[in-house]
């Protein structure tokens, strides 16, 4: 199995949309502290002020070069899909990929309780930590034939455990989502879980 476009493209045009978000709002909410010290004359405040501009002028525009690169990397994938699929399918993937990786994520707490002071402490499980980070870079790519998911297998055994008890349920929560395809058993290759269906 081997991963397309979108699969390795998806998860920096995330990266690049959540950071230049990000860039863009710090950037906008140093003009606004500039523009409101503005008409201060003290000599350091002005000095400050002075840097605060360079770094708001920089941060807007790494922003606008990674909303660039963003909107390159999706022009690439769309005319890829009008070409050999459908565009919406990119859009089909994209929510079903947010969506399979809210259904994988643990959320399981441990609550320890130190009876002394009374005071309840929640911490989470390592071990989902672990299993989050993997399955959180599952990608789901959708296309008019086909639909490909790969999962990321975690590298800790008992995270790795975890992932295969819950094969018949990721089966099954895929087969629900994809009524129109049929899915074989999933195949492991090296650190990805693949699951493969095919249009019936």
């Amino acid at each position: 199995m081997k991963k397309s476009y979108f699969m390795r493209s998806l998860n920096l045009t995330i990266f690049l949309f959540i950071t230049a978000s990000l860039a863009l709002f710090l950037g906008v909410s140093a003009k606004f502290i500039i523009s409101s010290l503005a008409k201060n004359d003290i000599v350091f405040i002005q000095q400050v002020l002075n840097i605060v501009k360079q770094i708001s002028r920089c941060l807007v525009n790494i922003a606008l070069l990674e909303t660039c690169v963003v909107i390159l990397i999706t022009t690439i994938e769309l005319v890829h899909r009008f070409k050999s699929d459908k565009i919406i399918n990119y859009f089909k993937s994209v929510y079903s990929t947010v969506l399979f990786r809210r259904f994988l994520t643990q959320t399981e707490r441990t609550e320890r309780v130190f009876t002394i002071e009374t005071q309840t402490v929640s911490t989470y499980n390592p071990i989902n930590r672990t299993f989050n980070r993997a399955v959180n870079k599952c990608v789901v790519d959708i296309r008019q034939d086909s639909v490909i998911i790969f999962i990321k297998a975690p590298n800790n055994q008992q995270a790795q455990k975890l992932l295969k008890e819950m094969e018949s349920q990721i089966k099954e929560e895929i087969a629900n989502r994809n009524p129109n395809y049929y899915f074989s058993a999933p195949t492991r290759v090296k650190n990805a879980l693949w699951f493969e269906g095919k249009k019936r």
